[in-house]
């Protein structure tokens, strides 16, 4: 009779796990959703904890219920820059470096592939990589690098050691990358390209050149 009824209260205890598991996750999604469609932060950290734990869930259940398919990694990508707005601001250009995706640049770009720093833009003029890392020189950013996928993104850390990296890429890849290096102590910012396909994207330079320029430095 003991076991029957420790076994009883085991499972009421179980249900009431996945009861209690199921809410926060409906209540992360949405949380998420109002953050999606409003652009209004609502317990930030609390959707960053839901949509980490069970990102592929919430994919899932985004899709099944007909929404956009880049949602998570949308909301994902805009609480992290909120979140570290501000350290990113304080941190000297000197501290930062530009991450852009070789996708930018167009189909018969000149320049060479090096599997230690990346594409080497030779400012040809033929897309926008050499714009914005004009931009960036004229800042004082530490440097601007072209990777064809995030496998650099330690690679790059260990060499340049920046205290802040602002990231161009698709959905996918800047909320991956800003979650793989959420726990380095290195200042995220992600920027969304205007569209993916992999081939000659695009990115909203206004966007991009206010976020690069973001500083607290009364100069």
């Amino acid at each position: 009779m003991v076991y029957e009824v420790s076994y009883e209260l085991l499972g009421k205890i179980f249900v009431a796990a996945l009861l209690i598991i199921a809410a926060v996750f409906a209540m992360g999604l949405s949380l998420a959703y109002i953050v999606f469609k409003k652009k209004k932060l609502i317990f930030p950290k609390f959707i960053l904890f839901v949509l980490d734990s069970f990102h592929a869930m919430s994919k899932k259940a985004v899709s099944l219920l007909g929404g956009n398919e880049f949602m998570i990694e949308i909301v994902g990508i805009e609480i992290r820059n909120k979140l570290s707005k501000n350290k990113f601001a304080k941190t000297p250009y000197s501290e930062r470096i530009i991450i852009l995706p070789q996708c930018l640049r167009k189909l018969e770009c000149p320049a060479k592939m090096s599997s230690v720093d990346g594409l080497k833009c030779i400012g040809c003029g033929q897309c926008k990589v050499a714009k914005i890392a004009k931009k960036a020189k004229e800042l004082g950013y530490k440097d601007t690098i072209v990777v064809p996928g995030g496998g650099f993104i330690k690679r790059i850390i260990k060499k340049y050691k920046p205290e802040a990296i602002l990231g161009v890429a698709c959905p996918h890849e800047v909320h991956g990358g800003m979650a793989q290096l959420a726990k380095t102590g290195v200042v995220l910012q992600g920027i969304i390209l205007k569209y993916g396909g992999c081939v000659e994207t695009k990115v909203d330079l206004r966007e991009l050149y206010g976020m690069m320029s973001l500083s607290s430095s009364p100069d």
